[in-house]
């Protein structure tokens, strides 16, 4: 993770140690915490496989040791509480948040401005320079999806345990919450649709169904390739 601005480690281990809507998103949802640790294992299991794989030097990627966390600066690393942590920095205490409606793999493999992907090459600077290839057989919508569900998780917690949020103007806690859904159900699809027929998959496809309810179990994460060693951001 990078160690200056608004994900620095300093900053996230502050929130974990003094946020008390961390410590209540953290009681709530240690499932999810700890399904975005097994995601996050896999992931770099995958990526180290696929670093040392003929796929990658076939598949004219020249990115191919770029990990989830390099790609998102920084925000989307590896570990679930640190997540959680950034996930409440990044939302300040989900008081400041963009309903977002995006495709993550149109981030991955899209150049930039392409329609879905909100994010700018002066915020991600490695849009559109992974090939599809390469997403698909590391699983990264495994990272993104449990990105999601522990911000569905985390927000649903904090807006239930909490009235701190009583008196926000406009604040409309069930539609954010929503929000948040729609997005990884966004996602979800899009990473179906993007890596269902691709050649290098890695037969994972591990995602929540779409319509998932707000008040749903923990997610099951399940991947035939990575079976035996048993799928994190949303």
């Amino acid at each position: 993770m990078h160690n200056d601005g608004e994900f620095a480690v300093g900053k996230l281990q502050s929130i974990q140690q003094t946020n008390e809507l961390f410590a209540i998103a953290e009681s709530k949802c240690i499932g999810y915490i700890n399904a975005y640790n097994i995601a996050a294992g896999e992931t770099c299991i995958l990526q180290q496989q696929w670093s040392s794989s003929s796929s990658s030097s076939t598949d004219d990627d020249m990115t191919q040791n770029v990990t989830y966390t390099d790609f998102w600066e920084g925000e989307g690393n590896m570990d679930g509480s640190y997540t959680l942590a950034a996930i409440l920095a990044r939302t300040d205490n989900f008081t400041s948040i963009a309903r977002l409606n995006l495709c993550n793999n149109d981030c991955y493999v899209s150049e930039a401005g392409s329609p879905g992907c909100l994010y700018g090459q002066a915020l991600v600077p490695l849009i559109g320079q992974i090939s599809q290839s390469h997403v698909c057989f590391v699983d990264w919508s495994g990272m993104d999806n449990a990105w999601n569900e522990l911000q569905i998780c985390a927000a649903t917690a904090v807006f239930d345990s909490n009235d701190h949020y009583n008196d926000k103007q406009n604040q409309d806690e069930n539609a954010l919450v929503d929000g948040f859904q729609e997005q990884r159900d966004k996602s979800v699809k899009c990473a179906i649709t993007a890596c269902r027929y691709h050649p290098t998959k890695s037969e994972s496809t591990r995602l929540t169904p779409l319509g998932g309810g707000r008040g749903g179990g923990v997610v099951i994460i399940v991947s035939s390739l990575m079976i035996l060693f048993l799928l994190a951001w949303t």
